[in-house]
């Protein structure tokens, strides 16, 4: 349930960060509307008219005329930024359910049942940073285990012969 909560958090986050949710002031638009993307003019708009600034209502207006911005091409613009916002999140909620999905897996073994290690070794090899390293490793997960499981045992890599991380 947890975890759970935690994706739901993060794909708020990233929709919230796609979808341009804050609320324009007449100042803002002012300060930048020439760097505005046509979308952005668009929601504008519907700012401006929430506020009830006429000032602010008439300058985004003027310059959604100037642009040649109707209200159905700025429809348009929203419903594609709509598709857009639910293609990544989509996405981003397959990745999610995947990630779950390949944690929760359990590591196969031989009869179909969870492999569980009861006897671990030492290995050597070359980590990401290009230096040498031991790691101790369940023998019979091959998965990276506390070096409490390898203590008194000789650091000897005869399990997993070579420097290559497999």
């Amino acid at each position: 349930m947890e975890k759970r909560r935690g994706w739901i958090v993060a794909a708020s986050i990233v929709a919230l960060g796609m979808s341009g949710c804050s609320t324009m002031t007449r100042a803002s638009f002012e300060e930048r509307r020439q760097a505005f993307s046509d979308l952005e003019v668009c929601e504008a708009a519907t700012d401006a008219r929430r506020s009830e600034d006429g000032d602010f209502v008439t300058a985004v207006y003027r310059e959604k005329a100037g642009r040649q911005l109707s209200d159905d091409m700025c429809e348009l613009l929203a419903q594609q930024q709509r598709e857009r916002v639910g293609a990544a999140l989509t996405a981003f909620g397959s990745a999610m359910t995947a990630t779950s999905a390949a944690m929760a897996k359990p590591t196969p073994s031989r009869a179909g049942v969870a492999a569980v290690d009861y006897s671990w070794q030492w290995d050597q090899f070359y980590a990401p940073n290009g230096v040498l390293m031991w790691a101790c490793r369940g023998e019979q997960t091959g998965q990276f285990a506390d070096v409490s499981r390898c203590a008194g045992k000789a650091q000897l890599d005869w399990r997993w012969p070579g420097f290559n991380l497999r």
